[in-house]
C-alpha cells in the first residue's frame, strides 16, 4: 500500500462515461419558469464588442443625448458632474531641486492652459463620457496656440468622427489594435457625419493613437468602446418627465373647469341640459340655478401627496449609476443633518479620486508633449541640467468647500498636532501647492516679525453655551427621513 493510499484510503472507482451527475446544489435565480421568463427575456451571452456594436452604441447616443438636452435634471447631473470632477482645471506642481525652475515650468504651463482652453476642453470631453459613452481629445500642433511658446493644442471630438468605414456591426472598426488590444490608430473623419453640409463624407485621418486621448468606462473585461453612463435610466428619465407632465395635465384640467351643474334629473327628461355645453360666469355676479340642480366644484387633488416622494425615489436610483449622491443628483440638501450631508458626500469623494486618477494618466500624457516641446524653445523656461532628470511632478485639483468651516479646522488641528496629517495632505486637499504655501506662510511671518507684530495663532474666544457652531450634532428638522 501506498503512503498516499494510508493517508486517503483508496481511490473510488471513476463513473462510467455518459452516466449523468446528479446536480447537487440549485440556484432560484437559474430557474425559468412562467413567472420570470418575460423578464429574463433578453438575457443573452454576447461578448463585450458584440454588445457594443456601431449601431447600438449609437442608438443609445442618440436618446441619451435627447433626454440630456430636454431634461434638466439629466443636464445638471453631468454638468454637475464635470464642474466637481474637473473644476477650474488641474494644477501642476512640478519637482526639481530648483524653486525657480518649477515657478517659471508651472507658470507657463498656467498660461499653455489659458491659451488652450484646457480646463474648458476637458470638462466638454468628461460631460461626452458621460453622455454618450466616449471622451475624445486629439493633440495636434497649432501655430495660433501660442504664437512665443508650446504649439501644442487639444480638441475635442464626438465619437460620431470615429470612422467605421461603412460596417456598422463591428464596434472596433474605427480603431485599429495591436495583439495586446492597445490602440495602435484612431480613423477619425474631417467632418461630422452628422452635418447638414458634408462637403467630403469618407474624408478622414489616421491619426495615431500617442495623439489621441481616449475617456471611457470599461465595465467588462476586454470592452473597447463605451456606452452612455446613464444607459441604465434612460427609462427613469422619461418616467420623471412623464409622471411631472401627467400630473401637471391633471392639475390643469381641474382648473380649466371653473364650476360644474349637477341634476338629479334622469336621461330621459325632455328638458335635460346638453352635458358639454359650457356657460360663462361673470364676476361678482349673483345668480340663480333651473330647479333641481346644483353647483359644485371640482377638487384639486393633484400633485398629490405621494408626488415629492416618488420624484425624489426616480432621482435616487438614476444617482446610482452615475455615483453620485442625492443631494448632489437633486441640487437640494433639503432634509437632511450636517452628518447626513457629509456621510452620503464620502462615497462621492471616493468617486472623485478615481475619476481624476484615471485623468491624471492622460494629463501626464499631455504634459509629456508640452514638456518635450517647452524645453526646445530657448528661454522659455530655465534651462534644467541633463543629471536631474526625470523630474517628478502632481497634479492638484479644486479642494472641496468645507461645510462647517469650524469643525473642520478643529479636526485638522488635532490631526496635525498628532502627526496623524501632513502639512502637504492638508493643502492638497484644498487643491492648494504645499510648497508655495509654506513659502508664503515663511514670507509673511518674516515679515510681520520686521513690522514687529506677532504672528503667534490667538486662543479663540469661549462660545455661547446655545452657539449653534459648538461642535454638536445638529438637530434633525422635520422631513428629515424623507430623503433618505
Amino acid at each position: 500500500m501506498s503512503l498516499w493510499t494510508s493517508i486517503f484510503g483508496k481511490r473510488k472507482p471513476a463513473e462510467k462515461a455518459g452516466r449523468p451527475r446528479a446536480v447537487r446544489s440549485r440556484y432560484d435565480a437559474a430557474q425559468t419558469n412562467a413567472d420570470n421568463r418575460n423578464h429574463w427575456a433578453a438575457a443573452d451571452m454576447l461578448s463585450p464588442a458584440s454588445s457594443n456594436t456601431d449601431a447600438i452604441r449609437k442608438r443609445l447616443r442618440s436618446r441619451s443625448r435627447y433626454e440630456i438636452a430636454n431634461n434638466s435634471y439629466a443636464k445638471g447631473m453631468i454638468v454637475t458632474m464635470a464642474n466637481e470632477v474637473i473644476g477650474t482645471g488641474p494644477r501642476l506642481q512640478f519637482g526639481s531641486e530648483y524653486d525657480d525652475v518649477n515657478d517659471a515650468v508651472e507658470r507657463r504651463w498656467r498660461e499653455w492652459m489659458d491659451s488652450t482652453r484646457l480646463a474648458e476642453k476637458l470638462r466638454t470631453a468628461f460631460m461626452a463620457m458621460v453622455g454618450d459613452g466616449e471622451g475624445i481629445v486629439k493633440l495636434f500642433e497649432n501655430e495660433f496656440a501660442d504664437p512665443q511658446g508650446v504649439q501644442l493644442d487639444a480638441e475635442p471630438i464626438e465619437t460620431d468622427r470615429l470612422d467605421s468605414e461603412g460596417d456598422f456591426s463591428v464596434a472596433e472598426n474605427a480603431i485599429e489594435y495591436d495583439r495586446s488590444g492597445r490602440p495602435t490608430v484612431y480613423k477619425i473623419l474631417r467632418e461630422h457625419p452628422g452635418d447638414l453640409l458634408v462637403t467630403d463624407p469618407r474624408g478622414r485621418d489616421r491619426v495615431p493613437a500617442q495623439y489621441v486621448l481616449h475617456m471611457f468606462r470599461a465595465d467588462r473585461p476586454g470592452q473597447l468602446r463605451g456606452v452612455p453612463w446613464i444607459t441604465p435610466a434612460l427609462g427613469l428619465f422619461a418616467q420623471l418627465r412623464r409622471y411631472t407632465a401627467a400630473t401637471l395635465a391633471a392639475a390643469e384640467t381641474a382648473a380649466n373647469l371653473a364650476a360644474v351643474l349637477e341634476s338629479p334629473a334622469p336621461a330621459d327628461t325632455e328638458d335635460m341640459a346638453d352635458p358639454w355645453v359650457e356657460v360663462p360666469i361673470e364676476k361678482n355676479t349673483f345668480t340663480t340655478l333651473p330647479a333641481g340642480t346644483k353647483l359644485s366644484q371640482l377638487k384639486a387633488e393633484q400633485p398629490t401627496a405621494m408626488y415629492g416622494d416618488f420624484k425624489n425615489e426616480i432621482i435616487k436610483e438614476i444617482a446610482r449609476c452615475l455615483g453620485i449622491p442625492f443631494n448632489v443628483a437633486a441640487g437640494n440638501s433639503g432634509g437632511m443633518n450636517y452628518s447626513s450631508g457629509r456621510l452620503d458626500y464620502q462615497n462621492w469623494y471616493r468617486t472623485l479620486r478615481v475619476l481624476r486618477a484615471d485623468l491624471e494618466l492622460m494629463l501626464d500624457r499631455i504634459f509629456g508633449m508640452w514638456f518635450a516641446e517647452a524645453v526646445l524653445i530657448p528661454g522659455y523656461i530655465p534651462e534644467i541640467p541633463k543629471a536631474d532628470f526625470p523630474i517628478d511632478h502632481a497634479w492638484y485639483w479644486d479642494g472641496a468647500e468645507y461645510i462647517d468651516p469650524l469643525k473642520e479646522a478643529k479636526a485638522d488641528e488635532t490631526r496635525l498636532l498628532a502627526g496623524m496629517l501632513s502639512r502637504s495632505e492638508y493643502f492638497a486637499r484644498r487643491g492648494l501647492d504645499w510648497s508655495k504655501e509654506m513659502r508664503q506662510i515663511a514670507k509673511e511671518k518674516k515679515m510681520m516679525a520686521d513690522l514687529g507684530l506677532d504672528y503667534s495663532p490667538q486662543p479663540a474666544a469661549p462660545m455661547a453655551p446655545n452657539d449653534p457652531l459648538l461642535d454638536q450634532e445638529d438637530p434633525v428638522p422635520a422631513g428629515a427621513n424623507e430623503n433618505k
